[in-house]
């Protein structure tokens, strides 16, 4: 335990808790900024300061979105909920006449002029089926499932580059001092 006032120990926590500014954290504790400032230079103070940090570091890894069990939930349920709102849009019977309306992928937008709606627009939502592709890509780096895929391809000779891979080449500076060409020159 500190030696800390408890003015200063609840000082210390704001401080670690890093939400507030140095103004609100003395007017919630009722003590000058000034006051908040000497006491921010006290090594008491902040080794109690730091203290508070590793504690709150340590209950995040354990408890927060720092354990990929828990970001796995949190994908898993924002993915179930973008599906939910693509179930029910596609049941809307509002939307069965239109053209994949029972998808659930349309969207009904209004068309306004002068002010009034004018009519409707029928899109496909593609905003949420980026975020649906984000999470499900979020998940499967999460897992290690989605690796970076590169294309690699043999080099012989300069004839097996193309005009823009040449002129690459030559407007890097070094021409072709790291041009390995498979067969021992460079």
């Amino acid at each position: 335990m500190s030696n800390l006032t408890g003015r200063q120990e609840k000082a210390a926590v704001l401080v670690a808790e890093d939400y507030r500014s140095d103004e609100q954290i003395a007017a919630k504790v009722g003590v000058s900024k000034r006051t908040l400032a000497f006491w921010k230079r006290q090594p008491q103070f902040v080794e109690r300061v730091d203290g508070i940090v590793r504690e709150l570091a340590a209950m995040a890894r354990r408890r927060g979105i720092a354990r990929r069990e828990r970001r796995l939930a949190v994908l898993q349920e924002t993915h179930n909920r973008l599906l939910q709102v693509i179930e029910e849009r596609a049941a809307d019977p509002t939307l069965a006449e239109i053209p994949g309306g029972t998808t659930g992928l349309i969207v009904r937008k209004p068309v306004t002029s002068m002010g009034v709606v004018a009519g409707y627009e029928y899109t496909v939502d593609t905003g949420t089926i980026r975020e649906l592709r984000a999470v499900q890509e979020q998940a499967a780096k999460e897992l290690g499932h989605l690796a970076e895929r590169h294309e690699y391809r043999a080099i012989r000779t300069l004839k097996d580059l193309s005009d823009e891979e040449l002129e690459a080449i030559l407007a890097s500076g070094d021409g072709t001092s790291e041009l390995n060409l498979g067969d021992g020159q460079s």
